[in-house]
């Protein structure tokens, strides 16, 4: 793996948990699931042990490439946006 693949996959890694430990559209089966479920709660609660599981899913795009690149494509695109929304909001504001 080259130095621009696990720049992608790091931005992906963090998409993805970002999505599922902080975004707003997923906090109702978030919650719901950490309120039935110890493992749940303490996974959506830890964002190291949330990006070990996510780690471990994107360890396995070996098997099948065709199914991850997109996977993280999307999730790279989308950490750079929330980035770059994060900085030009914050120049507009000075």
């Amino acid at each position: 793996m080259n130095f621009l693949d696990f720049v992608q996959l790091a931005l992906a890694a963090y998409g993805m948990s970002f999505l599922f430990l902080d975004s707003y559209i997923l906090a109702p089966p978030r919650n719901w699931l950490a309120r039935r479920s110890e493992f749940a709660e303490g996974l959506f609660s830890c964002h190291f042990c949330a990006g070990m599981w996510i780690g471990a899913f994107f360890a396995c795009r070996s098997f099948a490439p065709e199914i991850y690149a997109p996977i993280i494509n999307i999730f790279s695109i989308a950490t750079i946006c929330y980035a770059l929304d994060i900085i030009f909001t914050r120049l507009e504001r000075n």
